[in-house]
Formats: C-alpha cells, structure tokens, sequence
C-alpha cells in the first residue's frame, strides 16, 4: 500500500507485518502445506479423462487427499487448517469424509492421529443471515475447534 496522504487511505499511520502481528497475538500463527499424492496408479486413472471423473477415481482420489491432510496435520502437530477446493462438492465431501478417515488412521496408529476431528465447509457464495450450519456457525466451530 502506498504511503500517499491524497489516496483514498490517507497517510500510512503505522507500519505492522504479519510476523510482527503474530509474536503480539494479533493474527494467528500459520503454516502453508502442499499436499502431494505420489500414487503413481492413482495419477495414472486422472489422466485418463473421462475416467478420471468417474465417482470411484474421485472417490480415491479424495481418500488420498483426506489422508495426507491428516498425516501432514498430525506429523506437524496442526491443530487447525483450511483446505481450499476448486469445486463447492468436492470440498462438501471431503469435509464429510474426513472424520471417518480420521478415525480409521486412529485405529491403525493412535499414538499419531487425534481420536477425534471435526471438519466442515463454507463456500464464499453463502450471504448472511444463515440458520445454522451456516457460514457464522461454521467460522464460530472452527474458532472453537469444534
């Protein structure tokens, strides 16, 4: 942002930057994390077009996803993230998916996944006011991590 006092912002007052705003508790600390699957069989079936839309390649490609989140979250100790999707199902199911995911991995190794998780999605397109489940029920559960 310039510092130009005839901008529509005036005068920059103070100068703040976000490594600064976290050490004072200002904005949460964040990490950024890519996930990656490496299933060559997997990456095989989405480059076959048509197939690669199929529910069941969706479907596992989803489950590889929702298994890396959980592993990269539980490896590096994340207490709470935001995963982006490009299509408003996609982040639907993955949100509904991942507690079973969750507690799938648990069962298989609880000294590294958490017994329980809570995940839900929110799309820019929902326009307050919402009934619950809506866009302030979902932001105040992930405040709360719930």
């Amino acid at each position: 942002m310039a510092d130009d006092p005839d901008s529509p912002f005036g005068k920059r007052a103070f100068t703040l930057t976000l490594s600064e705003a976290i050490d004072r508790g200002i904005c949460a600390p964040y990490q950024v994390v890519c996930v990656d699957v490496a299933n060559t069989q997997l990456q095989a079936v989405q480059l076959l077009g048509v197939q690669a839309r199929s529910e069941e390649a969706r479907g596992a490609r989803l489950a590889a996803l929702q298994t890396a989140l959980m592993k990269a979250s539980s490896e590096e100790n994340l207490k709470r993230t935001l995963v982006f999707h490009g299509v408003i199902k996609e982040a639907e199911a993955f949100a509904a998916g991942l507690p079973g995911v969750g507690s799938q991995l648990h069962d298989a190794d609880p000294e590294l996944y958490p017994a329980m998780i809570w995940a839900d999605w929110l799309c820019g397109d929902h326009k307050p006011p919402l009934p619950a489940p809506g866009a302030r029920g979902v932001r105040g559960r992930c405040r709360r991590g719930r």
